[in-house]
């Protein structure tokens, strides 16, 4: 799932992407769980999800929503 970036930057600590379903825990979980293995910590996270319903923050949709 998660990919390391290998741009032109030699200098920059490498990143991780991951596609994760919002509303599959496990999923993001994964994707922490990756993340922490591969470089100790999460230091910026860019969340490009979608929006959907009637634009409640996805920090206060349930487990499960957004399916």
């Amino acid at each position: 799932m998660a990919r390391r970036w290998s741009g032109p930057c030699r200098r920059c600590t490498p990143a991780t992407g991951s596609k994760v379903d919002i509303s599959n825990e496990a999923e993001i979980t994964a994707a922490f769980g990756g993340a922490i293995a591969a470089h100790g910590k999460v230091d910026i996270l860019v969340n490009s999800a979608g929006i959907i319903g009637d634009g409640v923050p996805v920090v206060d949709l349930a487990p499960g929503v957004g399916g």
